[in-house]
């Protein structure tokens, strides 16, 4: 799946998941910036794409015990 990534009105880039995280993460890719994926029905800014990645669980394994 890629993302498209528009500044200005202007498509910047498009990108796959990890590297378009990897760009906001540097802030590359800014929040005020839009993005659509497929599935999409409209562009989102990419503050509303980091507002939902904050929300979601991540649930580890603990750690193996030791014997």
């Amino acid at each position: 799946m890629n993302f498209h990534v528009a500044r200005d009105g202007v498509i910047i880039g498009e990108f796959n998941e990890q590297d378009f995280r990897d760009k906001v993460f540097r802030g590359e890719v800014r929040r005020e910036d839009f993005y659509w994926t497929e599935g999409m029905t409209e562009w989102q800014t990419v503050a509303h794409y980091r507002q939902g990645a904050r929300t979601q669980v991540i649930r580890r394994e603990p750690p193996p015990k030791k014997s």
